[in-house]
């Protein structure tokens, strides 16, 4: 047998022995499960608390980071050592990171209060205390996305509370984080459309000519611009999620709504499109 033709069959057999190691998994595979953990501190300067839906993952690696670094980041970023090589380790210490994080949350609005008790004496005397409440929640799954939320609940002493809600949607396969830019003429007049009746079913109005009178810009009526919140991909559709003050008063909560896929499949580029596809 020529030295050749043994070369030849011994890469061949090389080359089947590693695709039959490395077939790709199928999405649907990947499943997010979740494992709650709280802390809560109670002393003389307020109540704190962090309730994190901290992300098992079933079959995807890539995801599994993916979400422990936004659900970092989310809490302020700060935990771990930038030089340690072990970073995504280090993040799968959820009861470390947790409590990195209530610590850290507490003794920043202890700070604020003395600040604020220094300035005002009658602050303390008048009873009122902070309140600072972080939850990080599966919202949603599908077979090739998932959906996590961050809603904060905080009152620091002024007019009123404020509830921030951020969120993100995530490509299962490789962790990417979705945003806007898998939509394409958003600014367009048919896409305008698609917020505008959004938002009058959001305010409960007969029509639309009575939306400028719930934005805080009237001129706004003219140009809806696309909330903060990055889309949030759901099993009924896309929730678009507008906070407080982004486009109309506090006393409006927070403007959302949610629009179907089949409606917004003309919108969405490849990559959209391909998170849907069942």
């Amino acid at each position: 047998m020529k030295k050749n033709q043994i070369r030849t069959w011994l890469a061949l057999g090389v080359a089947i022995a590693l695709t039959g190691c490395q077939q790709p998994k199928n999405n649907d595979e990947i499943m997010v499960e979740t494992a709650t953990a709280v802390r809560h501190l109670n002393d003389s300067t307020g109540t704190y608390e962090l309730r994190i839906d901290f992300p098992v993952v079933k079959n995807g690696e890539a995801l599994s980071v993916a979400l422990n670094e936004w659900i970092d980041e989310q809490l302020g970023g700060t935990y771990g050592d930038a030089e340690n090589a072990d970073y995504t380790k280090a993040l799968a210490d959820t009861a470390a990171l947790i409590d990195h994080y209530i610590k850290e949350l507490s003794e920043s609005n202890q700070k604020d209060y003395a600040e604020m008790v220094k300035d005002n004496p009658s602050f303390k005397e008048m009873g009122i205390s902070y309140y600072d409440s972080l939850v990080i929640e599966k919202l949603a799954e599908g077979k090739n996305w998932v959906t996590f939320t961050n809603q904060r609940d905080v009152f620091l002493g002024g007019a009123h509370g404020l509830a921030p809600y951020f969120g993100q949607t995530f490509r299962k396969s490789d962790g990417r984080r979705i945003g806007w830019d898998v939509f394409t003429e958003t600014s367009g007049e048919k896409f305008q459309q698609i917020l505008k009746d959004g938002l009058v079913e959001y305010f409960g109005m007969g029509s639309e000519a009575e939306l400028a009178d719930h934005l805080m810009n009237e001129a706004g009526i003219h140009f809806i611009p696309l909330p903060q919140c990055p889309p949030l991909f759901t099993a009924e559709g896309v929730s678009f999620v507008y906070n407080q003050y982004e486009i109309a008063a506090y006393a409006a909560g927070l403007p959302s709504f949610t629009v179907g896929y089949d409606k917004l499949q003309p919108f969405m580029m490849t990559a959209g499109k391909r998170l849907v596809v069942e």
